[in-house]
């Protein structure tokens, strides 16, 4: 079978060429940027090389030339000489906010876009952690040295992207208060007990308990078992007037910390219910920290971090580390939500399991 070339001004027009000619399965071998192509300096032009079907180069009828929709780009590039079908899903041409959801289809892509980097090298890492294609791009455009060792340059692009802090160890107020809030199950009682014991290891602190999670018999049963365990005094509130009232009975404690109930980010009525609780006048000194499992997807972790605004939060703490497969989510998040990120719970151990977070940490998780 012969392969065809097709030119377009970008990526986009090139493969609409592609598939107005052979079809929605013709197979793409090659895509290159051809700077001049058009016979003026500076211009360049996209060529694809692509091959049709074995139905088509058989004889088989060519659709009929249309003005097709655009789907997701599907190219493969000089480095990679694997042929990729295009999507047979058809849409209309889309910004880069949805596009990302096709982020393993635009790996050749990048690559194309970013020559400099090789396919086998650190982008590559890069692409694998399941970064979306927005922080890639900005992190790619950070990487202002050239002539030096890729990871170096990307590491020090990534520390520049995420802010830590917020953490109680660097609290100097006579006595803190915080709350841990988030969505149920991904740990927030777990880490409040790790953060004691690691809080009680490290300094010569006087800590107070405050489950507000009384409708979930078992998170206080769990909560008062660690409580005997650990000598930490520990109270139970179910309102505003009986949080405050506990906290007050904890006026001996410089640090307090406060269990509440799992709410999930699409239950409006019980993010507004928890807001009334923890922004009560009476607690305006509460500090809120919003805990995430870091094995949430990076859609749902953009989303969840706005709702929770409802609630209002701190800093962020991540669950879960030690579940994790890929960390391009929780970077994504940590970058992008505009809090610090406090704390990262590692592994199940309650005696080692939390960490304070730092952008050395974070950038270890990512690019090791």
């Amino acid at each position: 079978m012969e392969t065809r070339e097709f030119w377009g001004r970008d990526m986009n027009e090139a493969l609409q060429a592609v598939r107005a000619s052979l079809g929605a399965d013709a197979l793409i071998l090659e895509t290159l940027s051809v700077p001049g192509a058009n016979g003026m300096e500076g211009e360049e032009r996209i060529k694809v090389r692509a091959l049709p079907t074995q139905e088509e180069a058989q004889g088989a009828s060519t659709p009929p030339p249309r003005t097709p929709s655009v789907s997701p780009p599907r190219a493969t590039n000089q480095w990679s000489p694997a042929a990729r079908r295009i999507g047979r899903e058809d849409s209309e041409v889309r910004g880069w906010g949805e596009v990302s959801a096709q982020l393993k289809d635009l790996r050749s892509m990048f690559y194309w876009l970013l020559p400099g980097m090789k396919a086998s090298g650190v982008f590559g890492e890069l692409v694998e952690q399941d970064l979306p294609p927005e922080l890639l791009i900005r992190l790619l455009q950070e990487t202002e040295e050239r002539g030096e060792d890729e990871r170096a340059v990307l590491r020090r692009a990534a520390l520049r992207l995420v802010s830590t802090g917020g953490d109680v160890e660097a609290v100097t107020a006579p006595r803190t208060c915080l709350a841990l809030i988030g969505p149920p199950g991904v740990g927030k009682t777990s880490a409040l007990v790790k953060l004691t014991v690691h809080l009680m290891r490290r300094h010569d602190r006087k800590i107070g308990w405050v489950s507000i999670d009384s409708r979930r018999v078992a998170g206080v049963e769990e909560l008062t078992a660690y409580a005997g365990i650990l000598g930490t005094p520990c109270e139970v509130a179910e309102d505003a007037d009986g949080l405050a009232r506990a906290i007050a009975r904890l006026s001996h404690c410089n640090l307090i910390l406060i269990d509440t109930p799992g709410v999930s980010p699409r239950d409006t009525a019980g993010l507004s219910e928890l807001a009334g609780v923890l922004q009560d006048q009476a607690l305006s000194g509460v500090r809120r920290t919003l805990v995430l499992s870091a094995a949430t997807n990076w859609r749902d972790g953009a989303v969840w971090t706005q709702r929770y605004d409802r609630v209002g939060y701190d800093s962020l703490l991540f669950s879960m580390i030690d579940t994790c497969g890929s960390f391009g989510s929780l970077f994504n998040t940590a970058a992008s939500c505009g809090r610090p990120l406090s704390y990262l719970s590692t592994s199940a151990s309650i005696t080692q399991g939390i960490a304070v977070a730092t952008p050395k940490s974070m950038v270890d998780l990512l690019l090791p």
